[in-house]
């Protein structure tokens, strides 16, 4: 949702229109974007490049789990595409964003936020997502090993693959 702008430059070769280019910008404008399976990003700003090969954005930024997110992305030359983002997530954004049963219990009882850094690879129709935290700045009012002050890190780690045909 917002306005955006689009730069696009497409050249088709009448005799080899397999030989296609397109190359292309797409300014994000405190744009509201909605993915699939993804809690939502508000205000994104930033630039989205793209051509034939695939796609790179350096430095976007939007809220995201109750804070800021920081986006970077980028083709490899094996045809992956690799998202890394950097932010910090609130309790309450968490709360929003997560609908796991024993995970809202645990939120439910905490306060604050705390930094994050993420990679999302898309490759050959598999997915995977890593998240890594120490989650400090974040008070966890809950039983041993997972009762913590803010001051307190305790390291977390997310890891989440999924292959072409659903599975994880």
């Amino acid at each position: 949702r917002g306005n955006a702008r689009v730069d696009l430059q497409l050249v088709i070769p009448l005799l080899h229109s397999g030989d296609a280019r397109v190359k292309g910008a797409l300014q994000l404008q405190n744009n509201d974007l909605t993915l699939v399976d993804v809690p939502e990003f508000s205000r994104a700003n930033g630039v989205l490049n793209f051509n034939e090969r695939g796609v790179r954005f350096n430095s976007i930024t939007a809220g995201f789990l109750g804070g800021q997110v920081r986006l970077d992305a980028t083709t490899r030359n094996d045809g992956a595409v690799v998202i890394s983002a950097a932010g910090n997530a609130t309790s309450a954004g968490l709360r929003r964003a997560l609908d796991v049963d024993v995970v809202q219990r645990l939120l439910e009882r905490s306060q604050g936020g705390t930094r994050y850094s993420g990679t999302l690879t898309a490759q050959g129709g598999g997915l995977t997502l890593l998240v890594e935290s120490d989650l400090s700045g974040l008070a966890i009012d809950g039983v041993a090993p997972i009762r913590k002050t803010a001051a307190e890190a305790l390291p977390f780690r997310f890891e989440r693959i999924s292959s072409r045909d659903g599975g994880v």
